[in-house]
């Protein structure tokens, strides 16, 4: 099984909404997905025809592949059709309306692995191309050290929303023993990390 990474995803999606939220929701029978669909789930901002979705993801060893696994095109194929066969209607359906009504699909991720110990920031941009094809092309900003400050700065988090994103549960143990321990100074990402013992 792959390594499973962390990322906190945002998806603009013009013309073509309706289509990506049935394929988000089609999705999450997946280990890997395009947005989380459990009950704190993403959140869905409408305006007009821009639909903006925000949540987390799990990673197929990066978001990278996710994004590969489902907005690639099919090679076989000749009309636009996202490679992701086991949901195929959704892909269809998405991959028509980017068609039909010339809409495009932005992402803007942030994303981490703490196994591999890196952070990564990327965006990716998923249209049909002037010859029919689709594309998706992913930009990455560069990997960094897997270190409290570097996520924090990736995910735009504080350091209690960075230690859960790292510990989940166990960092609530680390604000109550540095509370015990240095009442009234703030931990810093530094102290976050010798505690956890984040490279």
């Amino acid at each position: 099984m792959a390594n499973v990474s962390t990322a906190k995803v945002m998806i603009t999606a013009e013309k073509v909404g309706p289509e990506l939220e049935a394929y988000i929701e089609a999705s999450a029978d997946s280990d890997y997905n395009i947005l989380d669909t459990d009950p704190d789930g993403y959140t869905v901002e409408k305006q007009g025809d821009t639909w903006t979705f925000t949540g987390l993801a799990s990673g197929q060893w990066n978001y990278g592949n996710n994004l590969e696994g489902y907005f690639s095109q099919t090679d076989e194929q000749s009309a636009p059709v996202f490679a992701a066969g086991w949901i195929e209607d959704e892909a269809r359906a998405l991959a028509d309306a980017l068609k039909e009504r010339d809409g495009v699909i932005r992402f803007v991720v942030a994303d981490s692995e703490e196994g591999m110990g890196w952070v990564e920031t990327s965006t990716a941009v998923c249209q049909v191309e002037h010859n029919g094809r689709l594309s998706c092309e992913k930009v990455s900003a560069g990997r960094q050290d897997y270190t409290t400050a570097n996520v924090m700065a990736a995910y735009g988090c504080t350091l209690r929303e960075a230690a859960h994103l790292m510990l989940e549960e166990d960092a609530d143990e680390f604000f109550e023993e540095w509370e015990d321990e240095y009442r009234g100074r703030d931990p810093s990402p530094e102290d976050f990390d010798e505690w956890a013992g984040v490279c």
